[in-house]
Formats: structure tokens, sequence, C-alpha cells
């Protein structure tokens, strides 16, 4: 969803939040509302608490399907891990509501709902284990 965001400058968020429920419908598909009431202990011992409230807020908009929320709490969540690391946020609101992206990586697309099931987005070793995994699935 942040990443989706960061492709969005100059867009109202009910706009970038519109588009998102045209794809994924009216509730996150394979969203489990319990697995993240599971982490939130752990959450809010790691993070600082005013991440983790954003991050509470980021997934009480998914699970409810209200993405305007959700985008709002994305920024927010942005704001305060920069502010922590003594950095300017990658997007604020402009005077008029519209994003204002400050930092663009590769613009991404929005995964479809189907796509949602399986898709984890890492660069690191995550997807590297997983093709390990996947392999290993169909030797068995």
């Amino acid at each position: 969803l942040f990443g989706y965001v960061l492709a969005n400058k100059g867009q109202q968020p009910r706009d970038v939040a519109k588009y998102v429920r045209d794809l994924w419908g009216e509730l996150v598909p394979n969203l489990d509302p319990a697995a993240f009431q599971d982490l939130l202990g752990e959450i809010q011992q790691i993070a600082y608490p005013e991440v983790a409230s954003s991050m509470q807020q980021c997934h009480t908009g998914l699970a409810s399907g209200d993405y305007e929320s959700a985008v709002r709490a994305v920024i927010e969540w942005n704001a305060k891990v920069m502010e922590h690391r003594k950095g300017g946020p990658w997007v604020v609101f402009a005077p008029d509501g519209r994003l204002d992206v400050r930092y663009r990586e590769m613009e991404e697309s929005m995964p479809s709902a189907e796509d949602l099931q399986t898709l984890w987005r890492n660069g690191y070793f995550i997807n590297a284990l997983k093709g390990i995994v996947r392999q290993l699935r169909n030797e068995s």
C-alpha cells in the first residue's frame, strides 16, 4: 500500500482509497485480523509507541475496508519512522490535502486481490528461502 501511495503524487487520499477498493473489494482479501492481534504485543515492545499506533491504525483501516484511513495511517507511520531516524517523511499532505510525495522509488503497481494470498515482497534473503522451499516441495 505504501509503495502505491508513493506513486500517486498529487492525488487525494480518497482517490487512492477508491482505486484500492476497486481492486481489492470492500475488505482486504485473506487478511487475518487475529494474526495482527497476536503480534501486537511484540510490535508494541519493539517499535516506538507512536509507530505501533500508526501500524495498528493501518491494520484497523484495512481490516474494516476503510482504505482512506489505511492510506492516512501508512503516511503517518512513515513520518514517525523517519522522525526517529532524524529524516524527513517520504510523503506528506499538501495544504490542499493532496499527496506531496518527496521520495519515489520504483513505481509499484497494486497487487490484485488474487495475488495478495501469496504475495510477500522482500528484496533480501526471504525470496531465496521461498525459492528453496518451492524446490523442496516439488522434489517430495
